[in-house]
Parts: structure tokens; sequence; C-alpha cells
């Protein structure tokens, strides 16, 4: 009965030795974000996480603050056919907006926000995505990425060039809060939006990082047209902007002169250059 008893408790021993092995390396219990912007502070934006597992949501990580390494404390159990998505803002609209979701389908159609540019600005977040089936490290890495494209202004002429407004047109006003292959929501509306000159702050040695954020789009043939003034000549600049506007990217227009007519080519960062991209001087036309 004892030699039982002994072999009973050495079973015990042992199934418990191999728990406590598995739970060791079952997954990660924290979470790394790389590539943000230098300004984002872990401490002040907070994560959600939801895992998916083929496609439906198995748990849901929700407002978790990050740890004064800048690590985000989330226990990752390791699970087979499991895709792990990542919103860190500390706007919580993206969390809101997919708040109630049970499938990546699902959330794969929920929109932004509204924007129309004016009073309503796009909204910044970061997403990102990871297959969990096999973590075994501490710590799960990441790389997000931006929720907007960004277009920024460059001044190449030396002659004295004064941009009066500008107009961005057929943009649209919402998109997937998550990456999505069609890149346009079926909800959304092009619209178009002024800036006024005094918004425009690029010169022949500063460039204008960011003159406007645009959420992403496919075959809205949107264009950015420069209401100027070239040594007292006034002109029109049209740039068409890509086919696709995508997330995550840096799109530069670059403004020169030819005598008192302007010029515009738009390079795409940092992928690719596109220059001499449809850019069409106009009589000027207030």
């Amino acid at each position: 009965m004892k030699k039982i008893i002994l072999c009973l408790i050495l079973v015990v021993s042992l199934l418990s030795c191999v728990k406590e092995s598995t739970n060791e390396i079952n997954g990660a219990s924290s979470v790394k974000l790389t590539n943000l912007d230098t300004d984002y502070d872990p401490q002040t934006n907070n994560l959600n996480a939801y895992a998916m597992t083929d496609g439906t949501l198995i748990k849901e990580y929700v407002d978790v603050h990050a740890k004064q390494s800048g690590l985000y404390p989330i226990n990752i159990e390791q699970k087979e056919n499991t895709v792990l998505l990542l919103i860190a803002n500390g706007n919580k609209v993206p969390f809101n907006q997919v708040e109630g979701s049970t499938t990546h389908t699902e959330m794969l159609s929920k929109s932004t926000p509204v924007a129309d540019y004016m009073s309503k600005q796009p909204i910044m977040y970061y997403t990102g995505s990871s297959d969990i089936s096999s973590i075994t490290e501490p710590t799960l890495i990441v790389d997000m990425i931006r929720s907007l494209a960004r277009l920024d202004l460059e001044i190449q002429a030396e002659t004295n060039i004064i941009i009066d407004s500008c107009v961005v047109s057929n943009i649209v006003d919402r998109a997937h809060i998550l990456p999505s292959k069609k890149l346009t929501h079926s909800d959304a509306k092009l619209i178009s939006t002024t800036l006024k000159g005094a918004q425009l702050t690029a010169t022949p040695t500063t460039i204008q990082e960011g003159f406007i954020y645009l959420y992403e789009s496919d075959s809205a043939n949107s264009k950015v047209e420069f209401y100027a003034r070239i040594n007292g000549v006034k002109n029109i600049l049209e740039v068409a902007l890509p086919t696709r506007i995508n997330r995550n990217e840096k799109y530069v227009i670059k403004v020169s002169s030819h005598g008192a007519v302007l010029y515009g080519t738009l390079v795409t960062l940092p992928w690719d250059e596109n220059p001499d991209l449809e850019a069409h001087p106009k009589p000027f036309a207030p």
C-alpha cells in the first residue's frame, strides 16, 4: 500500500512539474510596439488587443496601460490559428468603434468617425497584428502602422512664391478602423476641403510636414490645387494624388517654377518616386 501511495505522489509531482514548465513557455507576458512616432508615449497611450482564433474573438484585452519600461502587460496564451489584433492610441474612439464585435470580419466592417477636415479632422492611431500560434518568447514585438497618410509640402523654387490657398478634393470622409484589402470603406463619401495661405508654411528652406492628413482610399481621383502668386503673377497648380492613397505613407508635393509658371512633382516615401506626376499649371481663377 505504501508503494502505491509513493507511486501516486511521484506521478502527481511529475504532472505538476510538466504543467509548470508548459506555463513558462506558453506565451508572451508583454507586448512591445515598434515603428511609432518619436512623440508616442506608452505611458499616456493605452492599448486594446483582440485574440482571434480562426476569425472569431476568443479574448479581449481592454484599455491596457504600459509599464514604466514601455511594455504592455498582456499574458498571451499559445493558441493554434490565432492572430492578435492591436489598436493603440490615447484617443479611445477606435476602441469604441469596434466594441461588441465578435469576428474579424465584423471588425473589418467598422469605420472611423466621419471627418469634414474643417471642424473634425481624421483621427490618428496605430494598428498592428501578429500570429501568436507559436509564441515562446516573454515579449511579443509588433510593428505598428499609422491610420492616416501624410502630405508634405516642399518649395524648391528660389523665386518669391506666395500660396494664397489650397483646395484638396475628392478625399474620403472615413476609413476602415483596421487595415482592409478594400481600401475605401463602403460608406465613405468624397468631400473637399480648403486650406488658407496661413496654414501653408513651407519655404525654400523648410519642408512643411503634414500640411494635411488623409484617410486611405482607392480610385477616388484625389487632387490638390494650389492658388498662388509667383513674383506677383497668379497661378493655379494642380497635382493629382496617387490612385491608391495608403495609410502609413508619406506623399511629398515638390513645387518648382520656370519663369512665372509653377510646376509640381509628387514623391511617395519611403518606397518609390514618381517624377512629373500629373502636375498642370492653369490660368488663375479666384
